[in-house]
């Protein structure tokens, strides 16, 4: 699945009352709120974006470690309780233009407050907004915590769009890799365990940032940690198929080099035939190409075709010999 771009902004809402605000009209509408909102998420896209949104994220007097946490390129996906937030890393994944593009994503969370932060224009949390603009959904009657659960299932949901695009990449390789021989093959299939390799190392630290969360993290309630295990569920599943998909390949790399091999050998079958086929005809051109004096089939009338059919009967006898034997 590809990630959608999106304008970043900040969306405060409460079960009655949703308000979509750029930085400045937050900064504005802070100072004098129409209502009294459960929720504040500032998305902050990338950058760029971060530094236009310096003077909003001032406003909270965050740690400074937090900012040059949030600031940092290819962090571990990890969990961290700075004072009285919480500070979380996690990748985003996603195809763009067929390459696997691998995002950071990170979270700053207080009660009544979540920030994510991201390194590329865009992110797969659509969904998420389109589920706020409803009412009746469970997300707007809910607080933080569970806006951080919906946020870390859909990061999770996305991980299987791109199993899925794999999967199919995969079921492709291995007609191609059965019926038809080519070096494209094999660099696919080195791709696709790079890719694997990447998403097994980025996902796999997830697992201690949820199972932290959904098992007696203070500022989570107990009712969220539950819908948090089912991510954390999930999660597993994703990594049971990455393995499952990384030995599928392997296996995939083991019949390529067997077709290889097979390959090979017929190839050098048809070689030794034909070597074997000339062997004795090359012995009966060397006899009589050894210029002797006295050799009478040289001056006999018949001896030049003679040599040929009996050139010819030999190797028409090979290959008799070679078909019963199945050779070829």
């Amino acid at each position: 699945m590809d990630k959608i771009s999106i304008n970043a902004g900040v969306i405060v809402y409460n079960a009655d009352t949703l308000l979509n605000l750029s930085y400045d009209d937050y900064v504005k509408w802070k100072k004098k709120p129409s209502f009294t909102p459960d929720v504040v998420w500032i998305n902050i896209d990338d950058k760029q974006s971060f530094q236009s949104a310096k003077s909003l994220i001032d406003t909270y007097h965050f740690h400074p470690i937090l900012l040059e946490y949030a600031q940092e390129d290819n962090r571990r996906a990890s969990l961290q309780l700075v004072e009285k937030e919480l500070f979380m890393v996690g990748k985003m994944m996603y195809y763009a233009k067929e390459e696997l593009i691998f995002e950071q994503i990170s979270m700053i969370y207080h009660e009544g407050l979540l920030v994510t932060i991201g390194e590329l224009v865009g992110d797969v949390y659509d969904s998420i907004r389109d589920r706020l603009q409803n009412p009746q959904d469970p997300l707007r009657g809910r607080k933080t915590d569970y806006l951080l659960y919906a946020l870390l299932d859909r990061l999770v949901d996305a991980y299987f769009d791109v199993i899925a695009e794999i999967e199919d990449d995969v079921e492709d390789l291995e007609e191609r890799v059965l019926h038809v021989h080519a070096q494209k093959n094999l660099h696919e299939i080195r791709t696709l365990k790079r890719d694997l390799l990447y998403m097994h190392k980025h996902v796999w630290p997830l697992r201690d940032v949820l199972s932290r969360l959904s098992h007696g993290e203070q500022t989570i309630t107990l009712e969220t940690q539950i819908y948090l295990r089912d991510v954390q569920d999930h999660l597993y599943q994703v990594l049971d198929s990455v393995d499952t998909l990384r030995e599928v390949l392997s296996s995939l790399v083991d019949i390529y080099l067997s077709n290889a091999s097979i390959k090979m050998n017929e190839i050098m079958k048809v070689l030794t035939i034909i070597s074997t086929i000339f062997i004795p005809l090359t012995f009966i051109a060397g006899v009589y190409g050894m210029n002797f004096k006295y050799m009478p089939e040289l001056t006999w009338i018949y001896g030049y075709p003679l040599i040929l059919g009996v050139m010819l009967m030999v190797a028409i006898g090979l290959l008799i010999y070679f078909k019963r034997k199945k050779w070829f």
